[in-house]
């Protein structure tokens, strides 16, 4: 759980995210209303309150920027930056397309695992089932920068789609009902 006052330091990140917004140092402190010697602090040497992260992330609105800090902050998963691969739609959909594939060759072996009565699962059940959750995640990672690759060139942010498609989940019973 992370609790107020918490910090983190996000140099590298924060950095890389203004260079792909071709955003300078002192236009982010203006945009987010904070001095100019302490943003430079938060981009050099000090750590950054999780407050202010969550802030600079609103008004960057850089979804690698947003997937790098939700990984360091909370965990999630992390940001498929590669040096072997590259971050291109067609590269990213071939290694899709791959993972997907490895998935569905265990696909069934762990659909049969799980029809069994949970006291019935041996410890090499629970290692097949926890491979293909592997693989899921393989999957996921791969997908989630595809996803992230195209958007990219729309001109629109993940923000933007996200918000455009909650209304689709809600209808079609993934979300709840905002009350």
């Amino acid at each position: 759980m992370i609790t107020k006052g918490t910090s983190f330091y996000i140099q590298r990140s924060a950095r890389a995210a203004l260079k792909r917004q071709d955003l300078s140092q002192v236009g982010l402190s203006e945009l987010t209303g904070t001095k100019k010697t302490t943003m430079n602090r938060y981009m050099t040497d000090s750590p950054t309150p999780i407050e202010t992260i969550t802030h600079i992330a609103s008004v960057l609105d850089d979804g690698i920027f947003n997937q790098q800090m939700a990984n360091l902050v909370f965990n999630v998963l992390p940001v498929m930056e590669s040096e072997v691969f590259s971050d291109n739609p067609h590269a990213l959909e071939f290694l899709a397309n791959k993972e997907e594939k490895e998935r569905q060759g265990r696909q069934l072996e762990a659909l049969y695992i799980l029809s069994k009565n949970a006291e019935c699962m041996t410890k090499e059940d629970k290692i097949l089932l926890t491979q293909f959750v592997a693989e899921f995640l393989d999957e996921m990672l791969i997908e989630t920068k595809l996803v992230l690759s195209i958007i990219e060139r729309t001109g629109y942010t993940f923000s933007d789609m996200i918000s455009q498609r909650i209304h689709y989940w809600i209808q079609v019973g993934y979300l709840k009902k905002k009350e």
